[in-house]
């Protein structure tokens, strides 16, 4: 037995069902995990809104509606009227007014939450202080907005086709499931705007630690398998720059780092003391360097 009832293998063949199951299914969750996501957002930055309330409304149905087109595949949604079975006309015809009501509701509920997210946000966007890019992405957000009503105007001439054509409702329903879940999504992109900026922040940063830093700069903290060869620079020399004796800390001991451009130097002032004979003590000092 087929997918459709009460068919034969050949009427299988030529349905549409695999085409209608395939979108009504991504659509469904591509649409559901935006929607989630922009409930989350909200509720966790100000909390939900009315329009957050519709959105939410109209992700319901428009699971109920991707659910009820694809029962209605098993009793001859994506045949033409002459193909589909005669036994299956009664369930058939029951399901898809089930579905009608579903539809204009769900509809009418994203397009109360558009209708809310242009009045909230788009009246002040042109007069924001963003950059241009920022600007025509928050633009064209909402202008996609626009597609659910090309989608409307191609279900509107599918009517023609199923009253005076072969009566196939396929592409009937299949812009009608398209527009239900872009609106959907579309209502609901400007909310996780911040989110995307935020992680393609986090993205630019995390690869810029990559690349090393130019000659002659202080190295950044990406460099973190380079190595340092010390050397003695203690061979009886002094210089006034290392001679703790002018400025002794309280471990006598000083560092200077990148004095110059020669890199990390550490000097260290020693202080024998030795009694002669006539019992006076006797000082002598030794400055040695060690540089990177």
């Amino acid at each position: 037995m087929g997918w459709v009832l009460n068919a034969t293998s050949e009427v299988n063949a030529q349905s549409q069902y695999p085409t209608i199951i395939t979108i009504c299914t991504l659509l469904s969750i591509l649409s559901s995990a935006v929607v989630l996501a922009r409930l989350y957002v909200r509720f966790r930055a100000r909390g939900l809104a009315y329009d957050d309330s519709m959105s939410a409304l109209s992700m319901v149905f428009a699971i109920l509606y991707s659910a009820l087109c694809i029962a209605q595949t098993r009793y001859g949604l994506g045949l033409s009227l002459a193909l589909r079975p005669d036994a299956n006309l009664l369930q058939y015809t029951r399901v898809n007014f089930a579905g009608r009501p579903i539809y204009q509701l769900g509809i009418s509920f994203f397009k109360i939450a558009l209708l809310i997210s242009y009045l909230r946000l788009l009246s002040v966007l042109l007069k924001l202080e963003i950059r241009l890019g920022k600007k025509v992405g928050l633009v064209a957000i909402f202008g996609l907005g626009l597609f659910t009503t090309i989608c409307s105007i191609m279900r509107y001439l599918q009517i023609d086709r199923i009253q005076h054509g072969d009566g196939n409702s396929t592409m009937l329903v299949m812009w009608g499931t398209i527009e239900f879940n872009v609106g959907n999504m579309v209502s609901s992109l400007p909310f996780l705007a911040p989110i995307f900026i935020k992680k393609a922040r986090q993205y630019r940063s995390k690869h810029s630690d990559d690349y090393p830093a130019p000659s002659g700069r202080s190295r950044s903290r990406g460099l973190k398998s380079d190595h340092y060869k010390l050397k003695d620079m203690s061979h009886g020399k002094k210089t006034d720059a290392f001679d703790s004796t002018n400025n002794k800390s309280r471990s006598g001991s000083e560092e200077n780092i990148l004095q110059g451009n020669d890199g990390i130097v550490k000097s260290m002032t020693y202080t024998v003391q030795v009694d002669d004979e006539g019992g006076e003590p006797s000082s002598c000092n030794s400055v040695g360097s060690i540089r990177a």
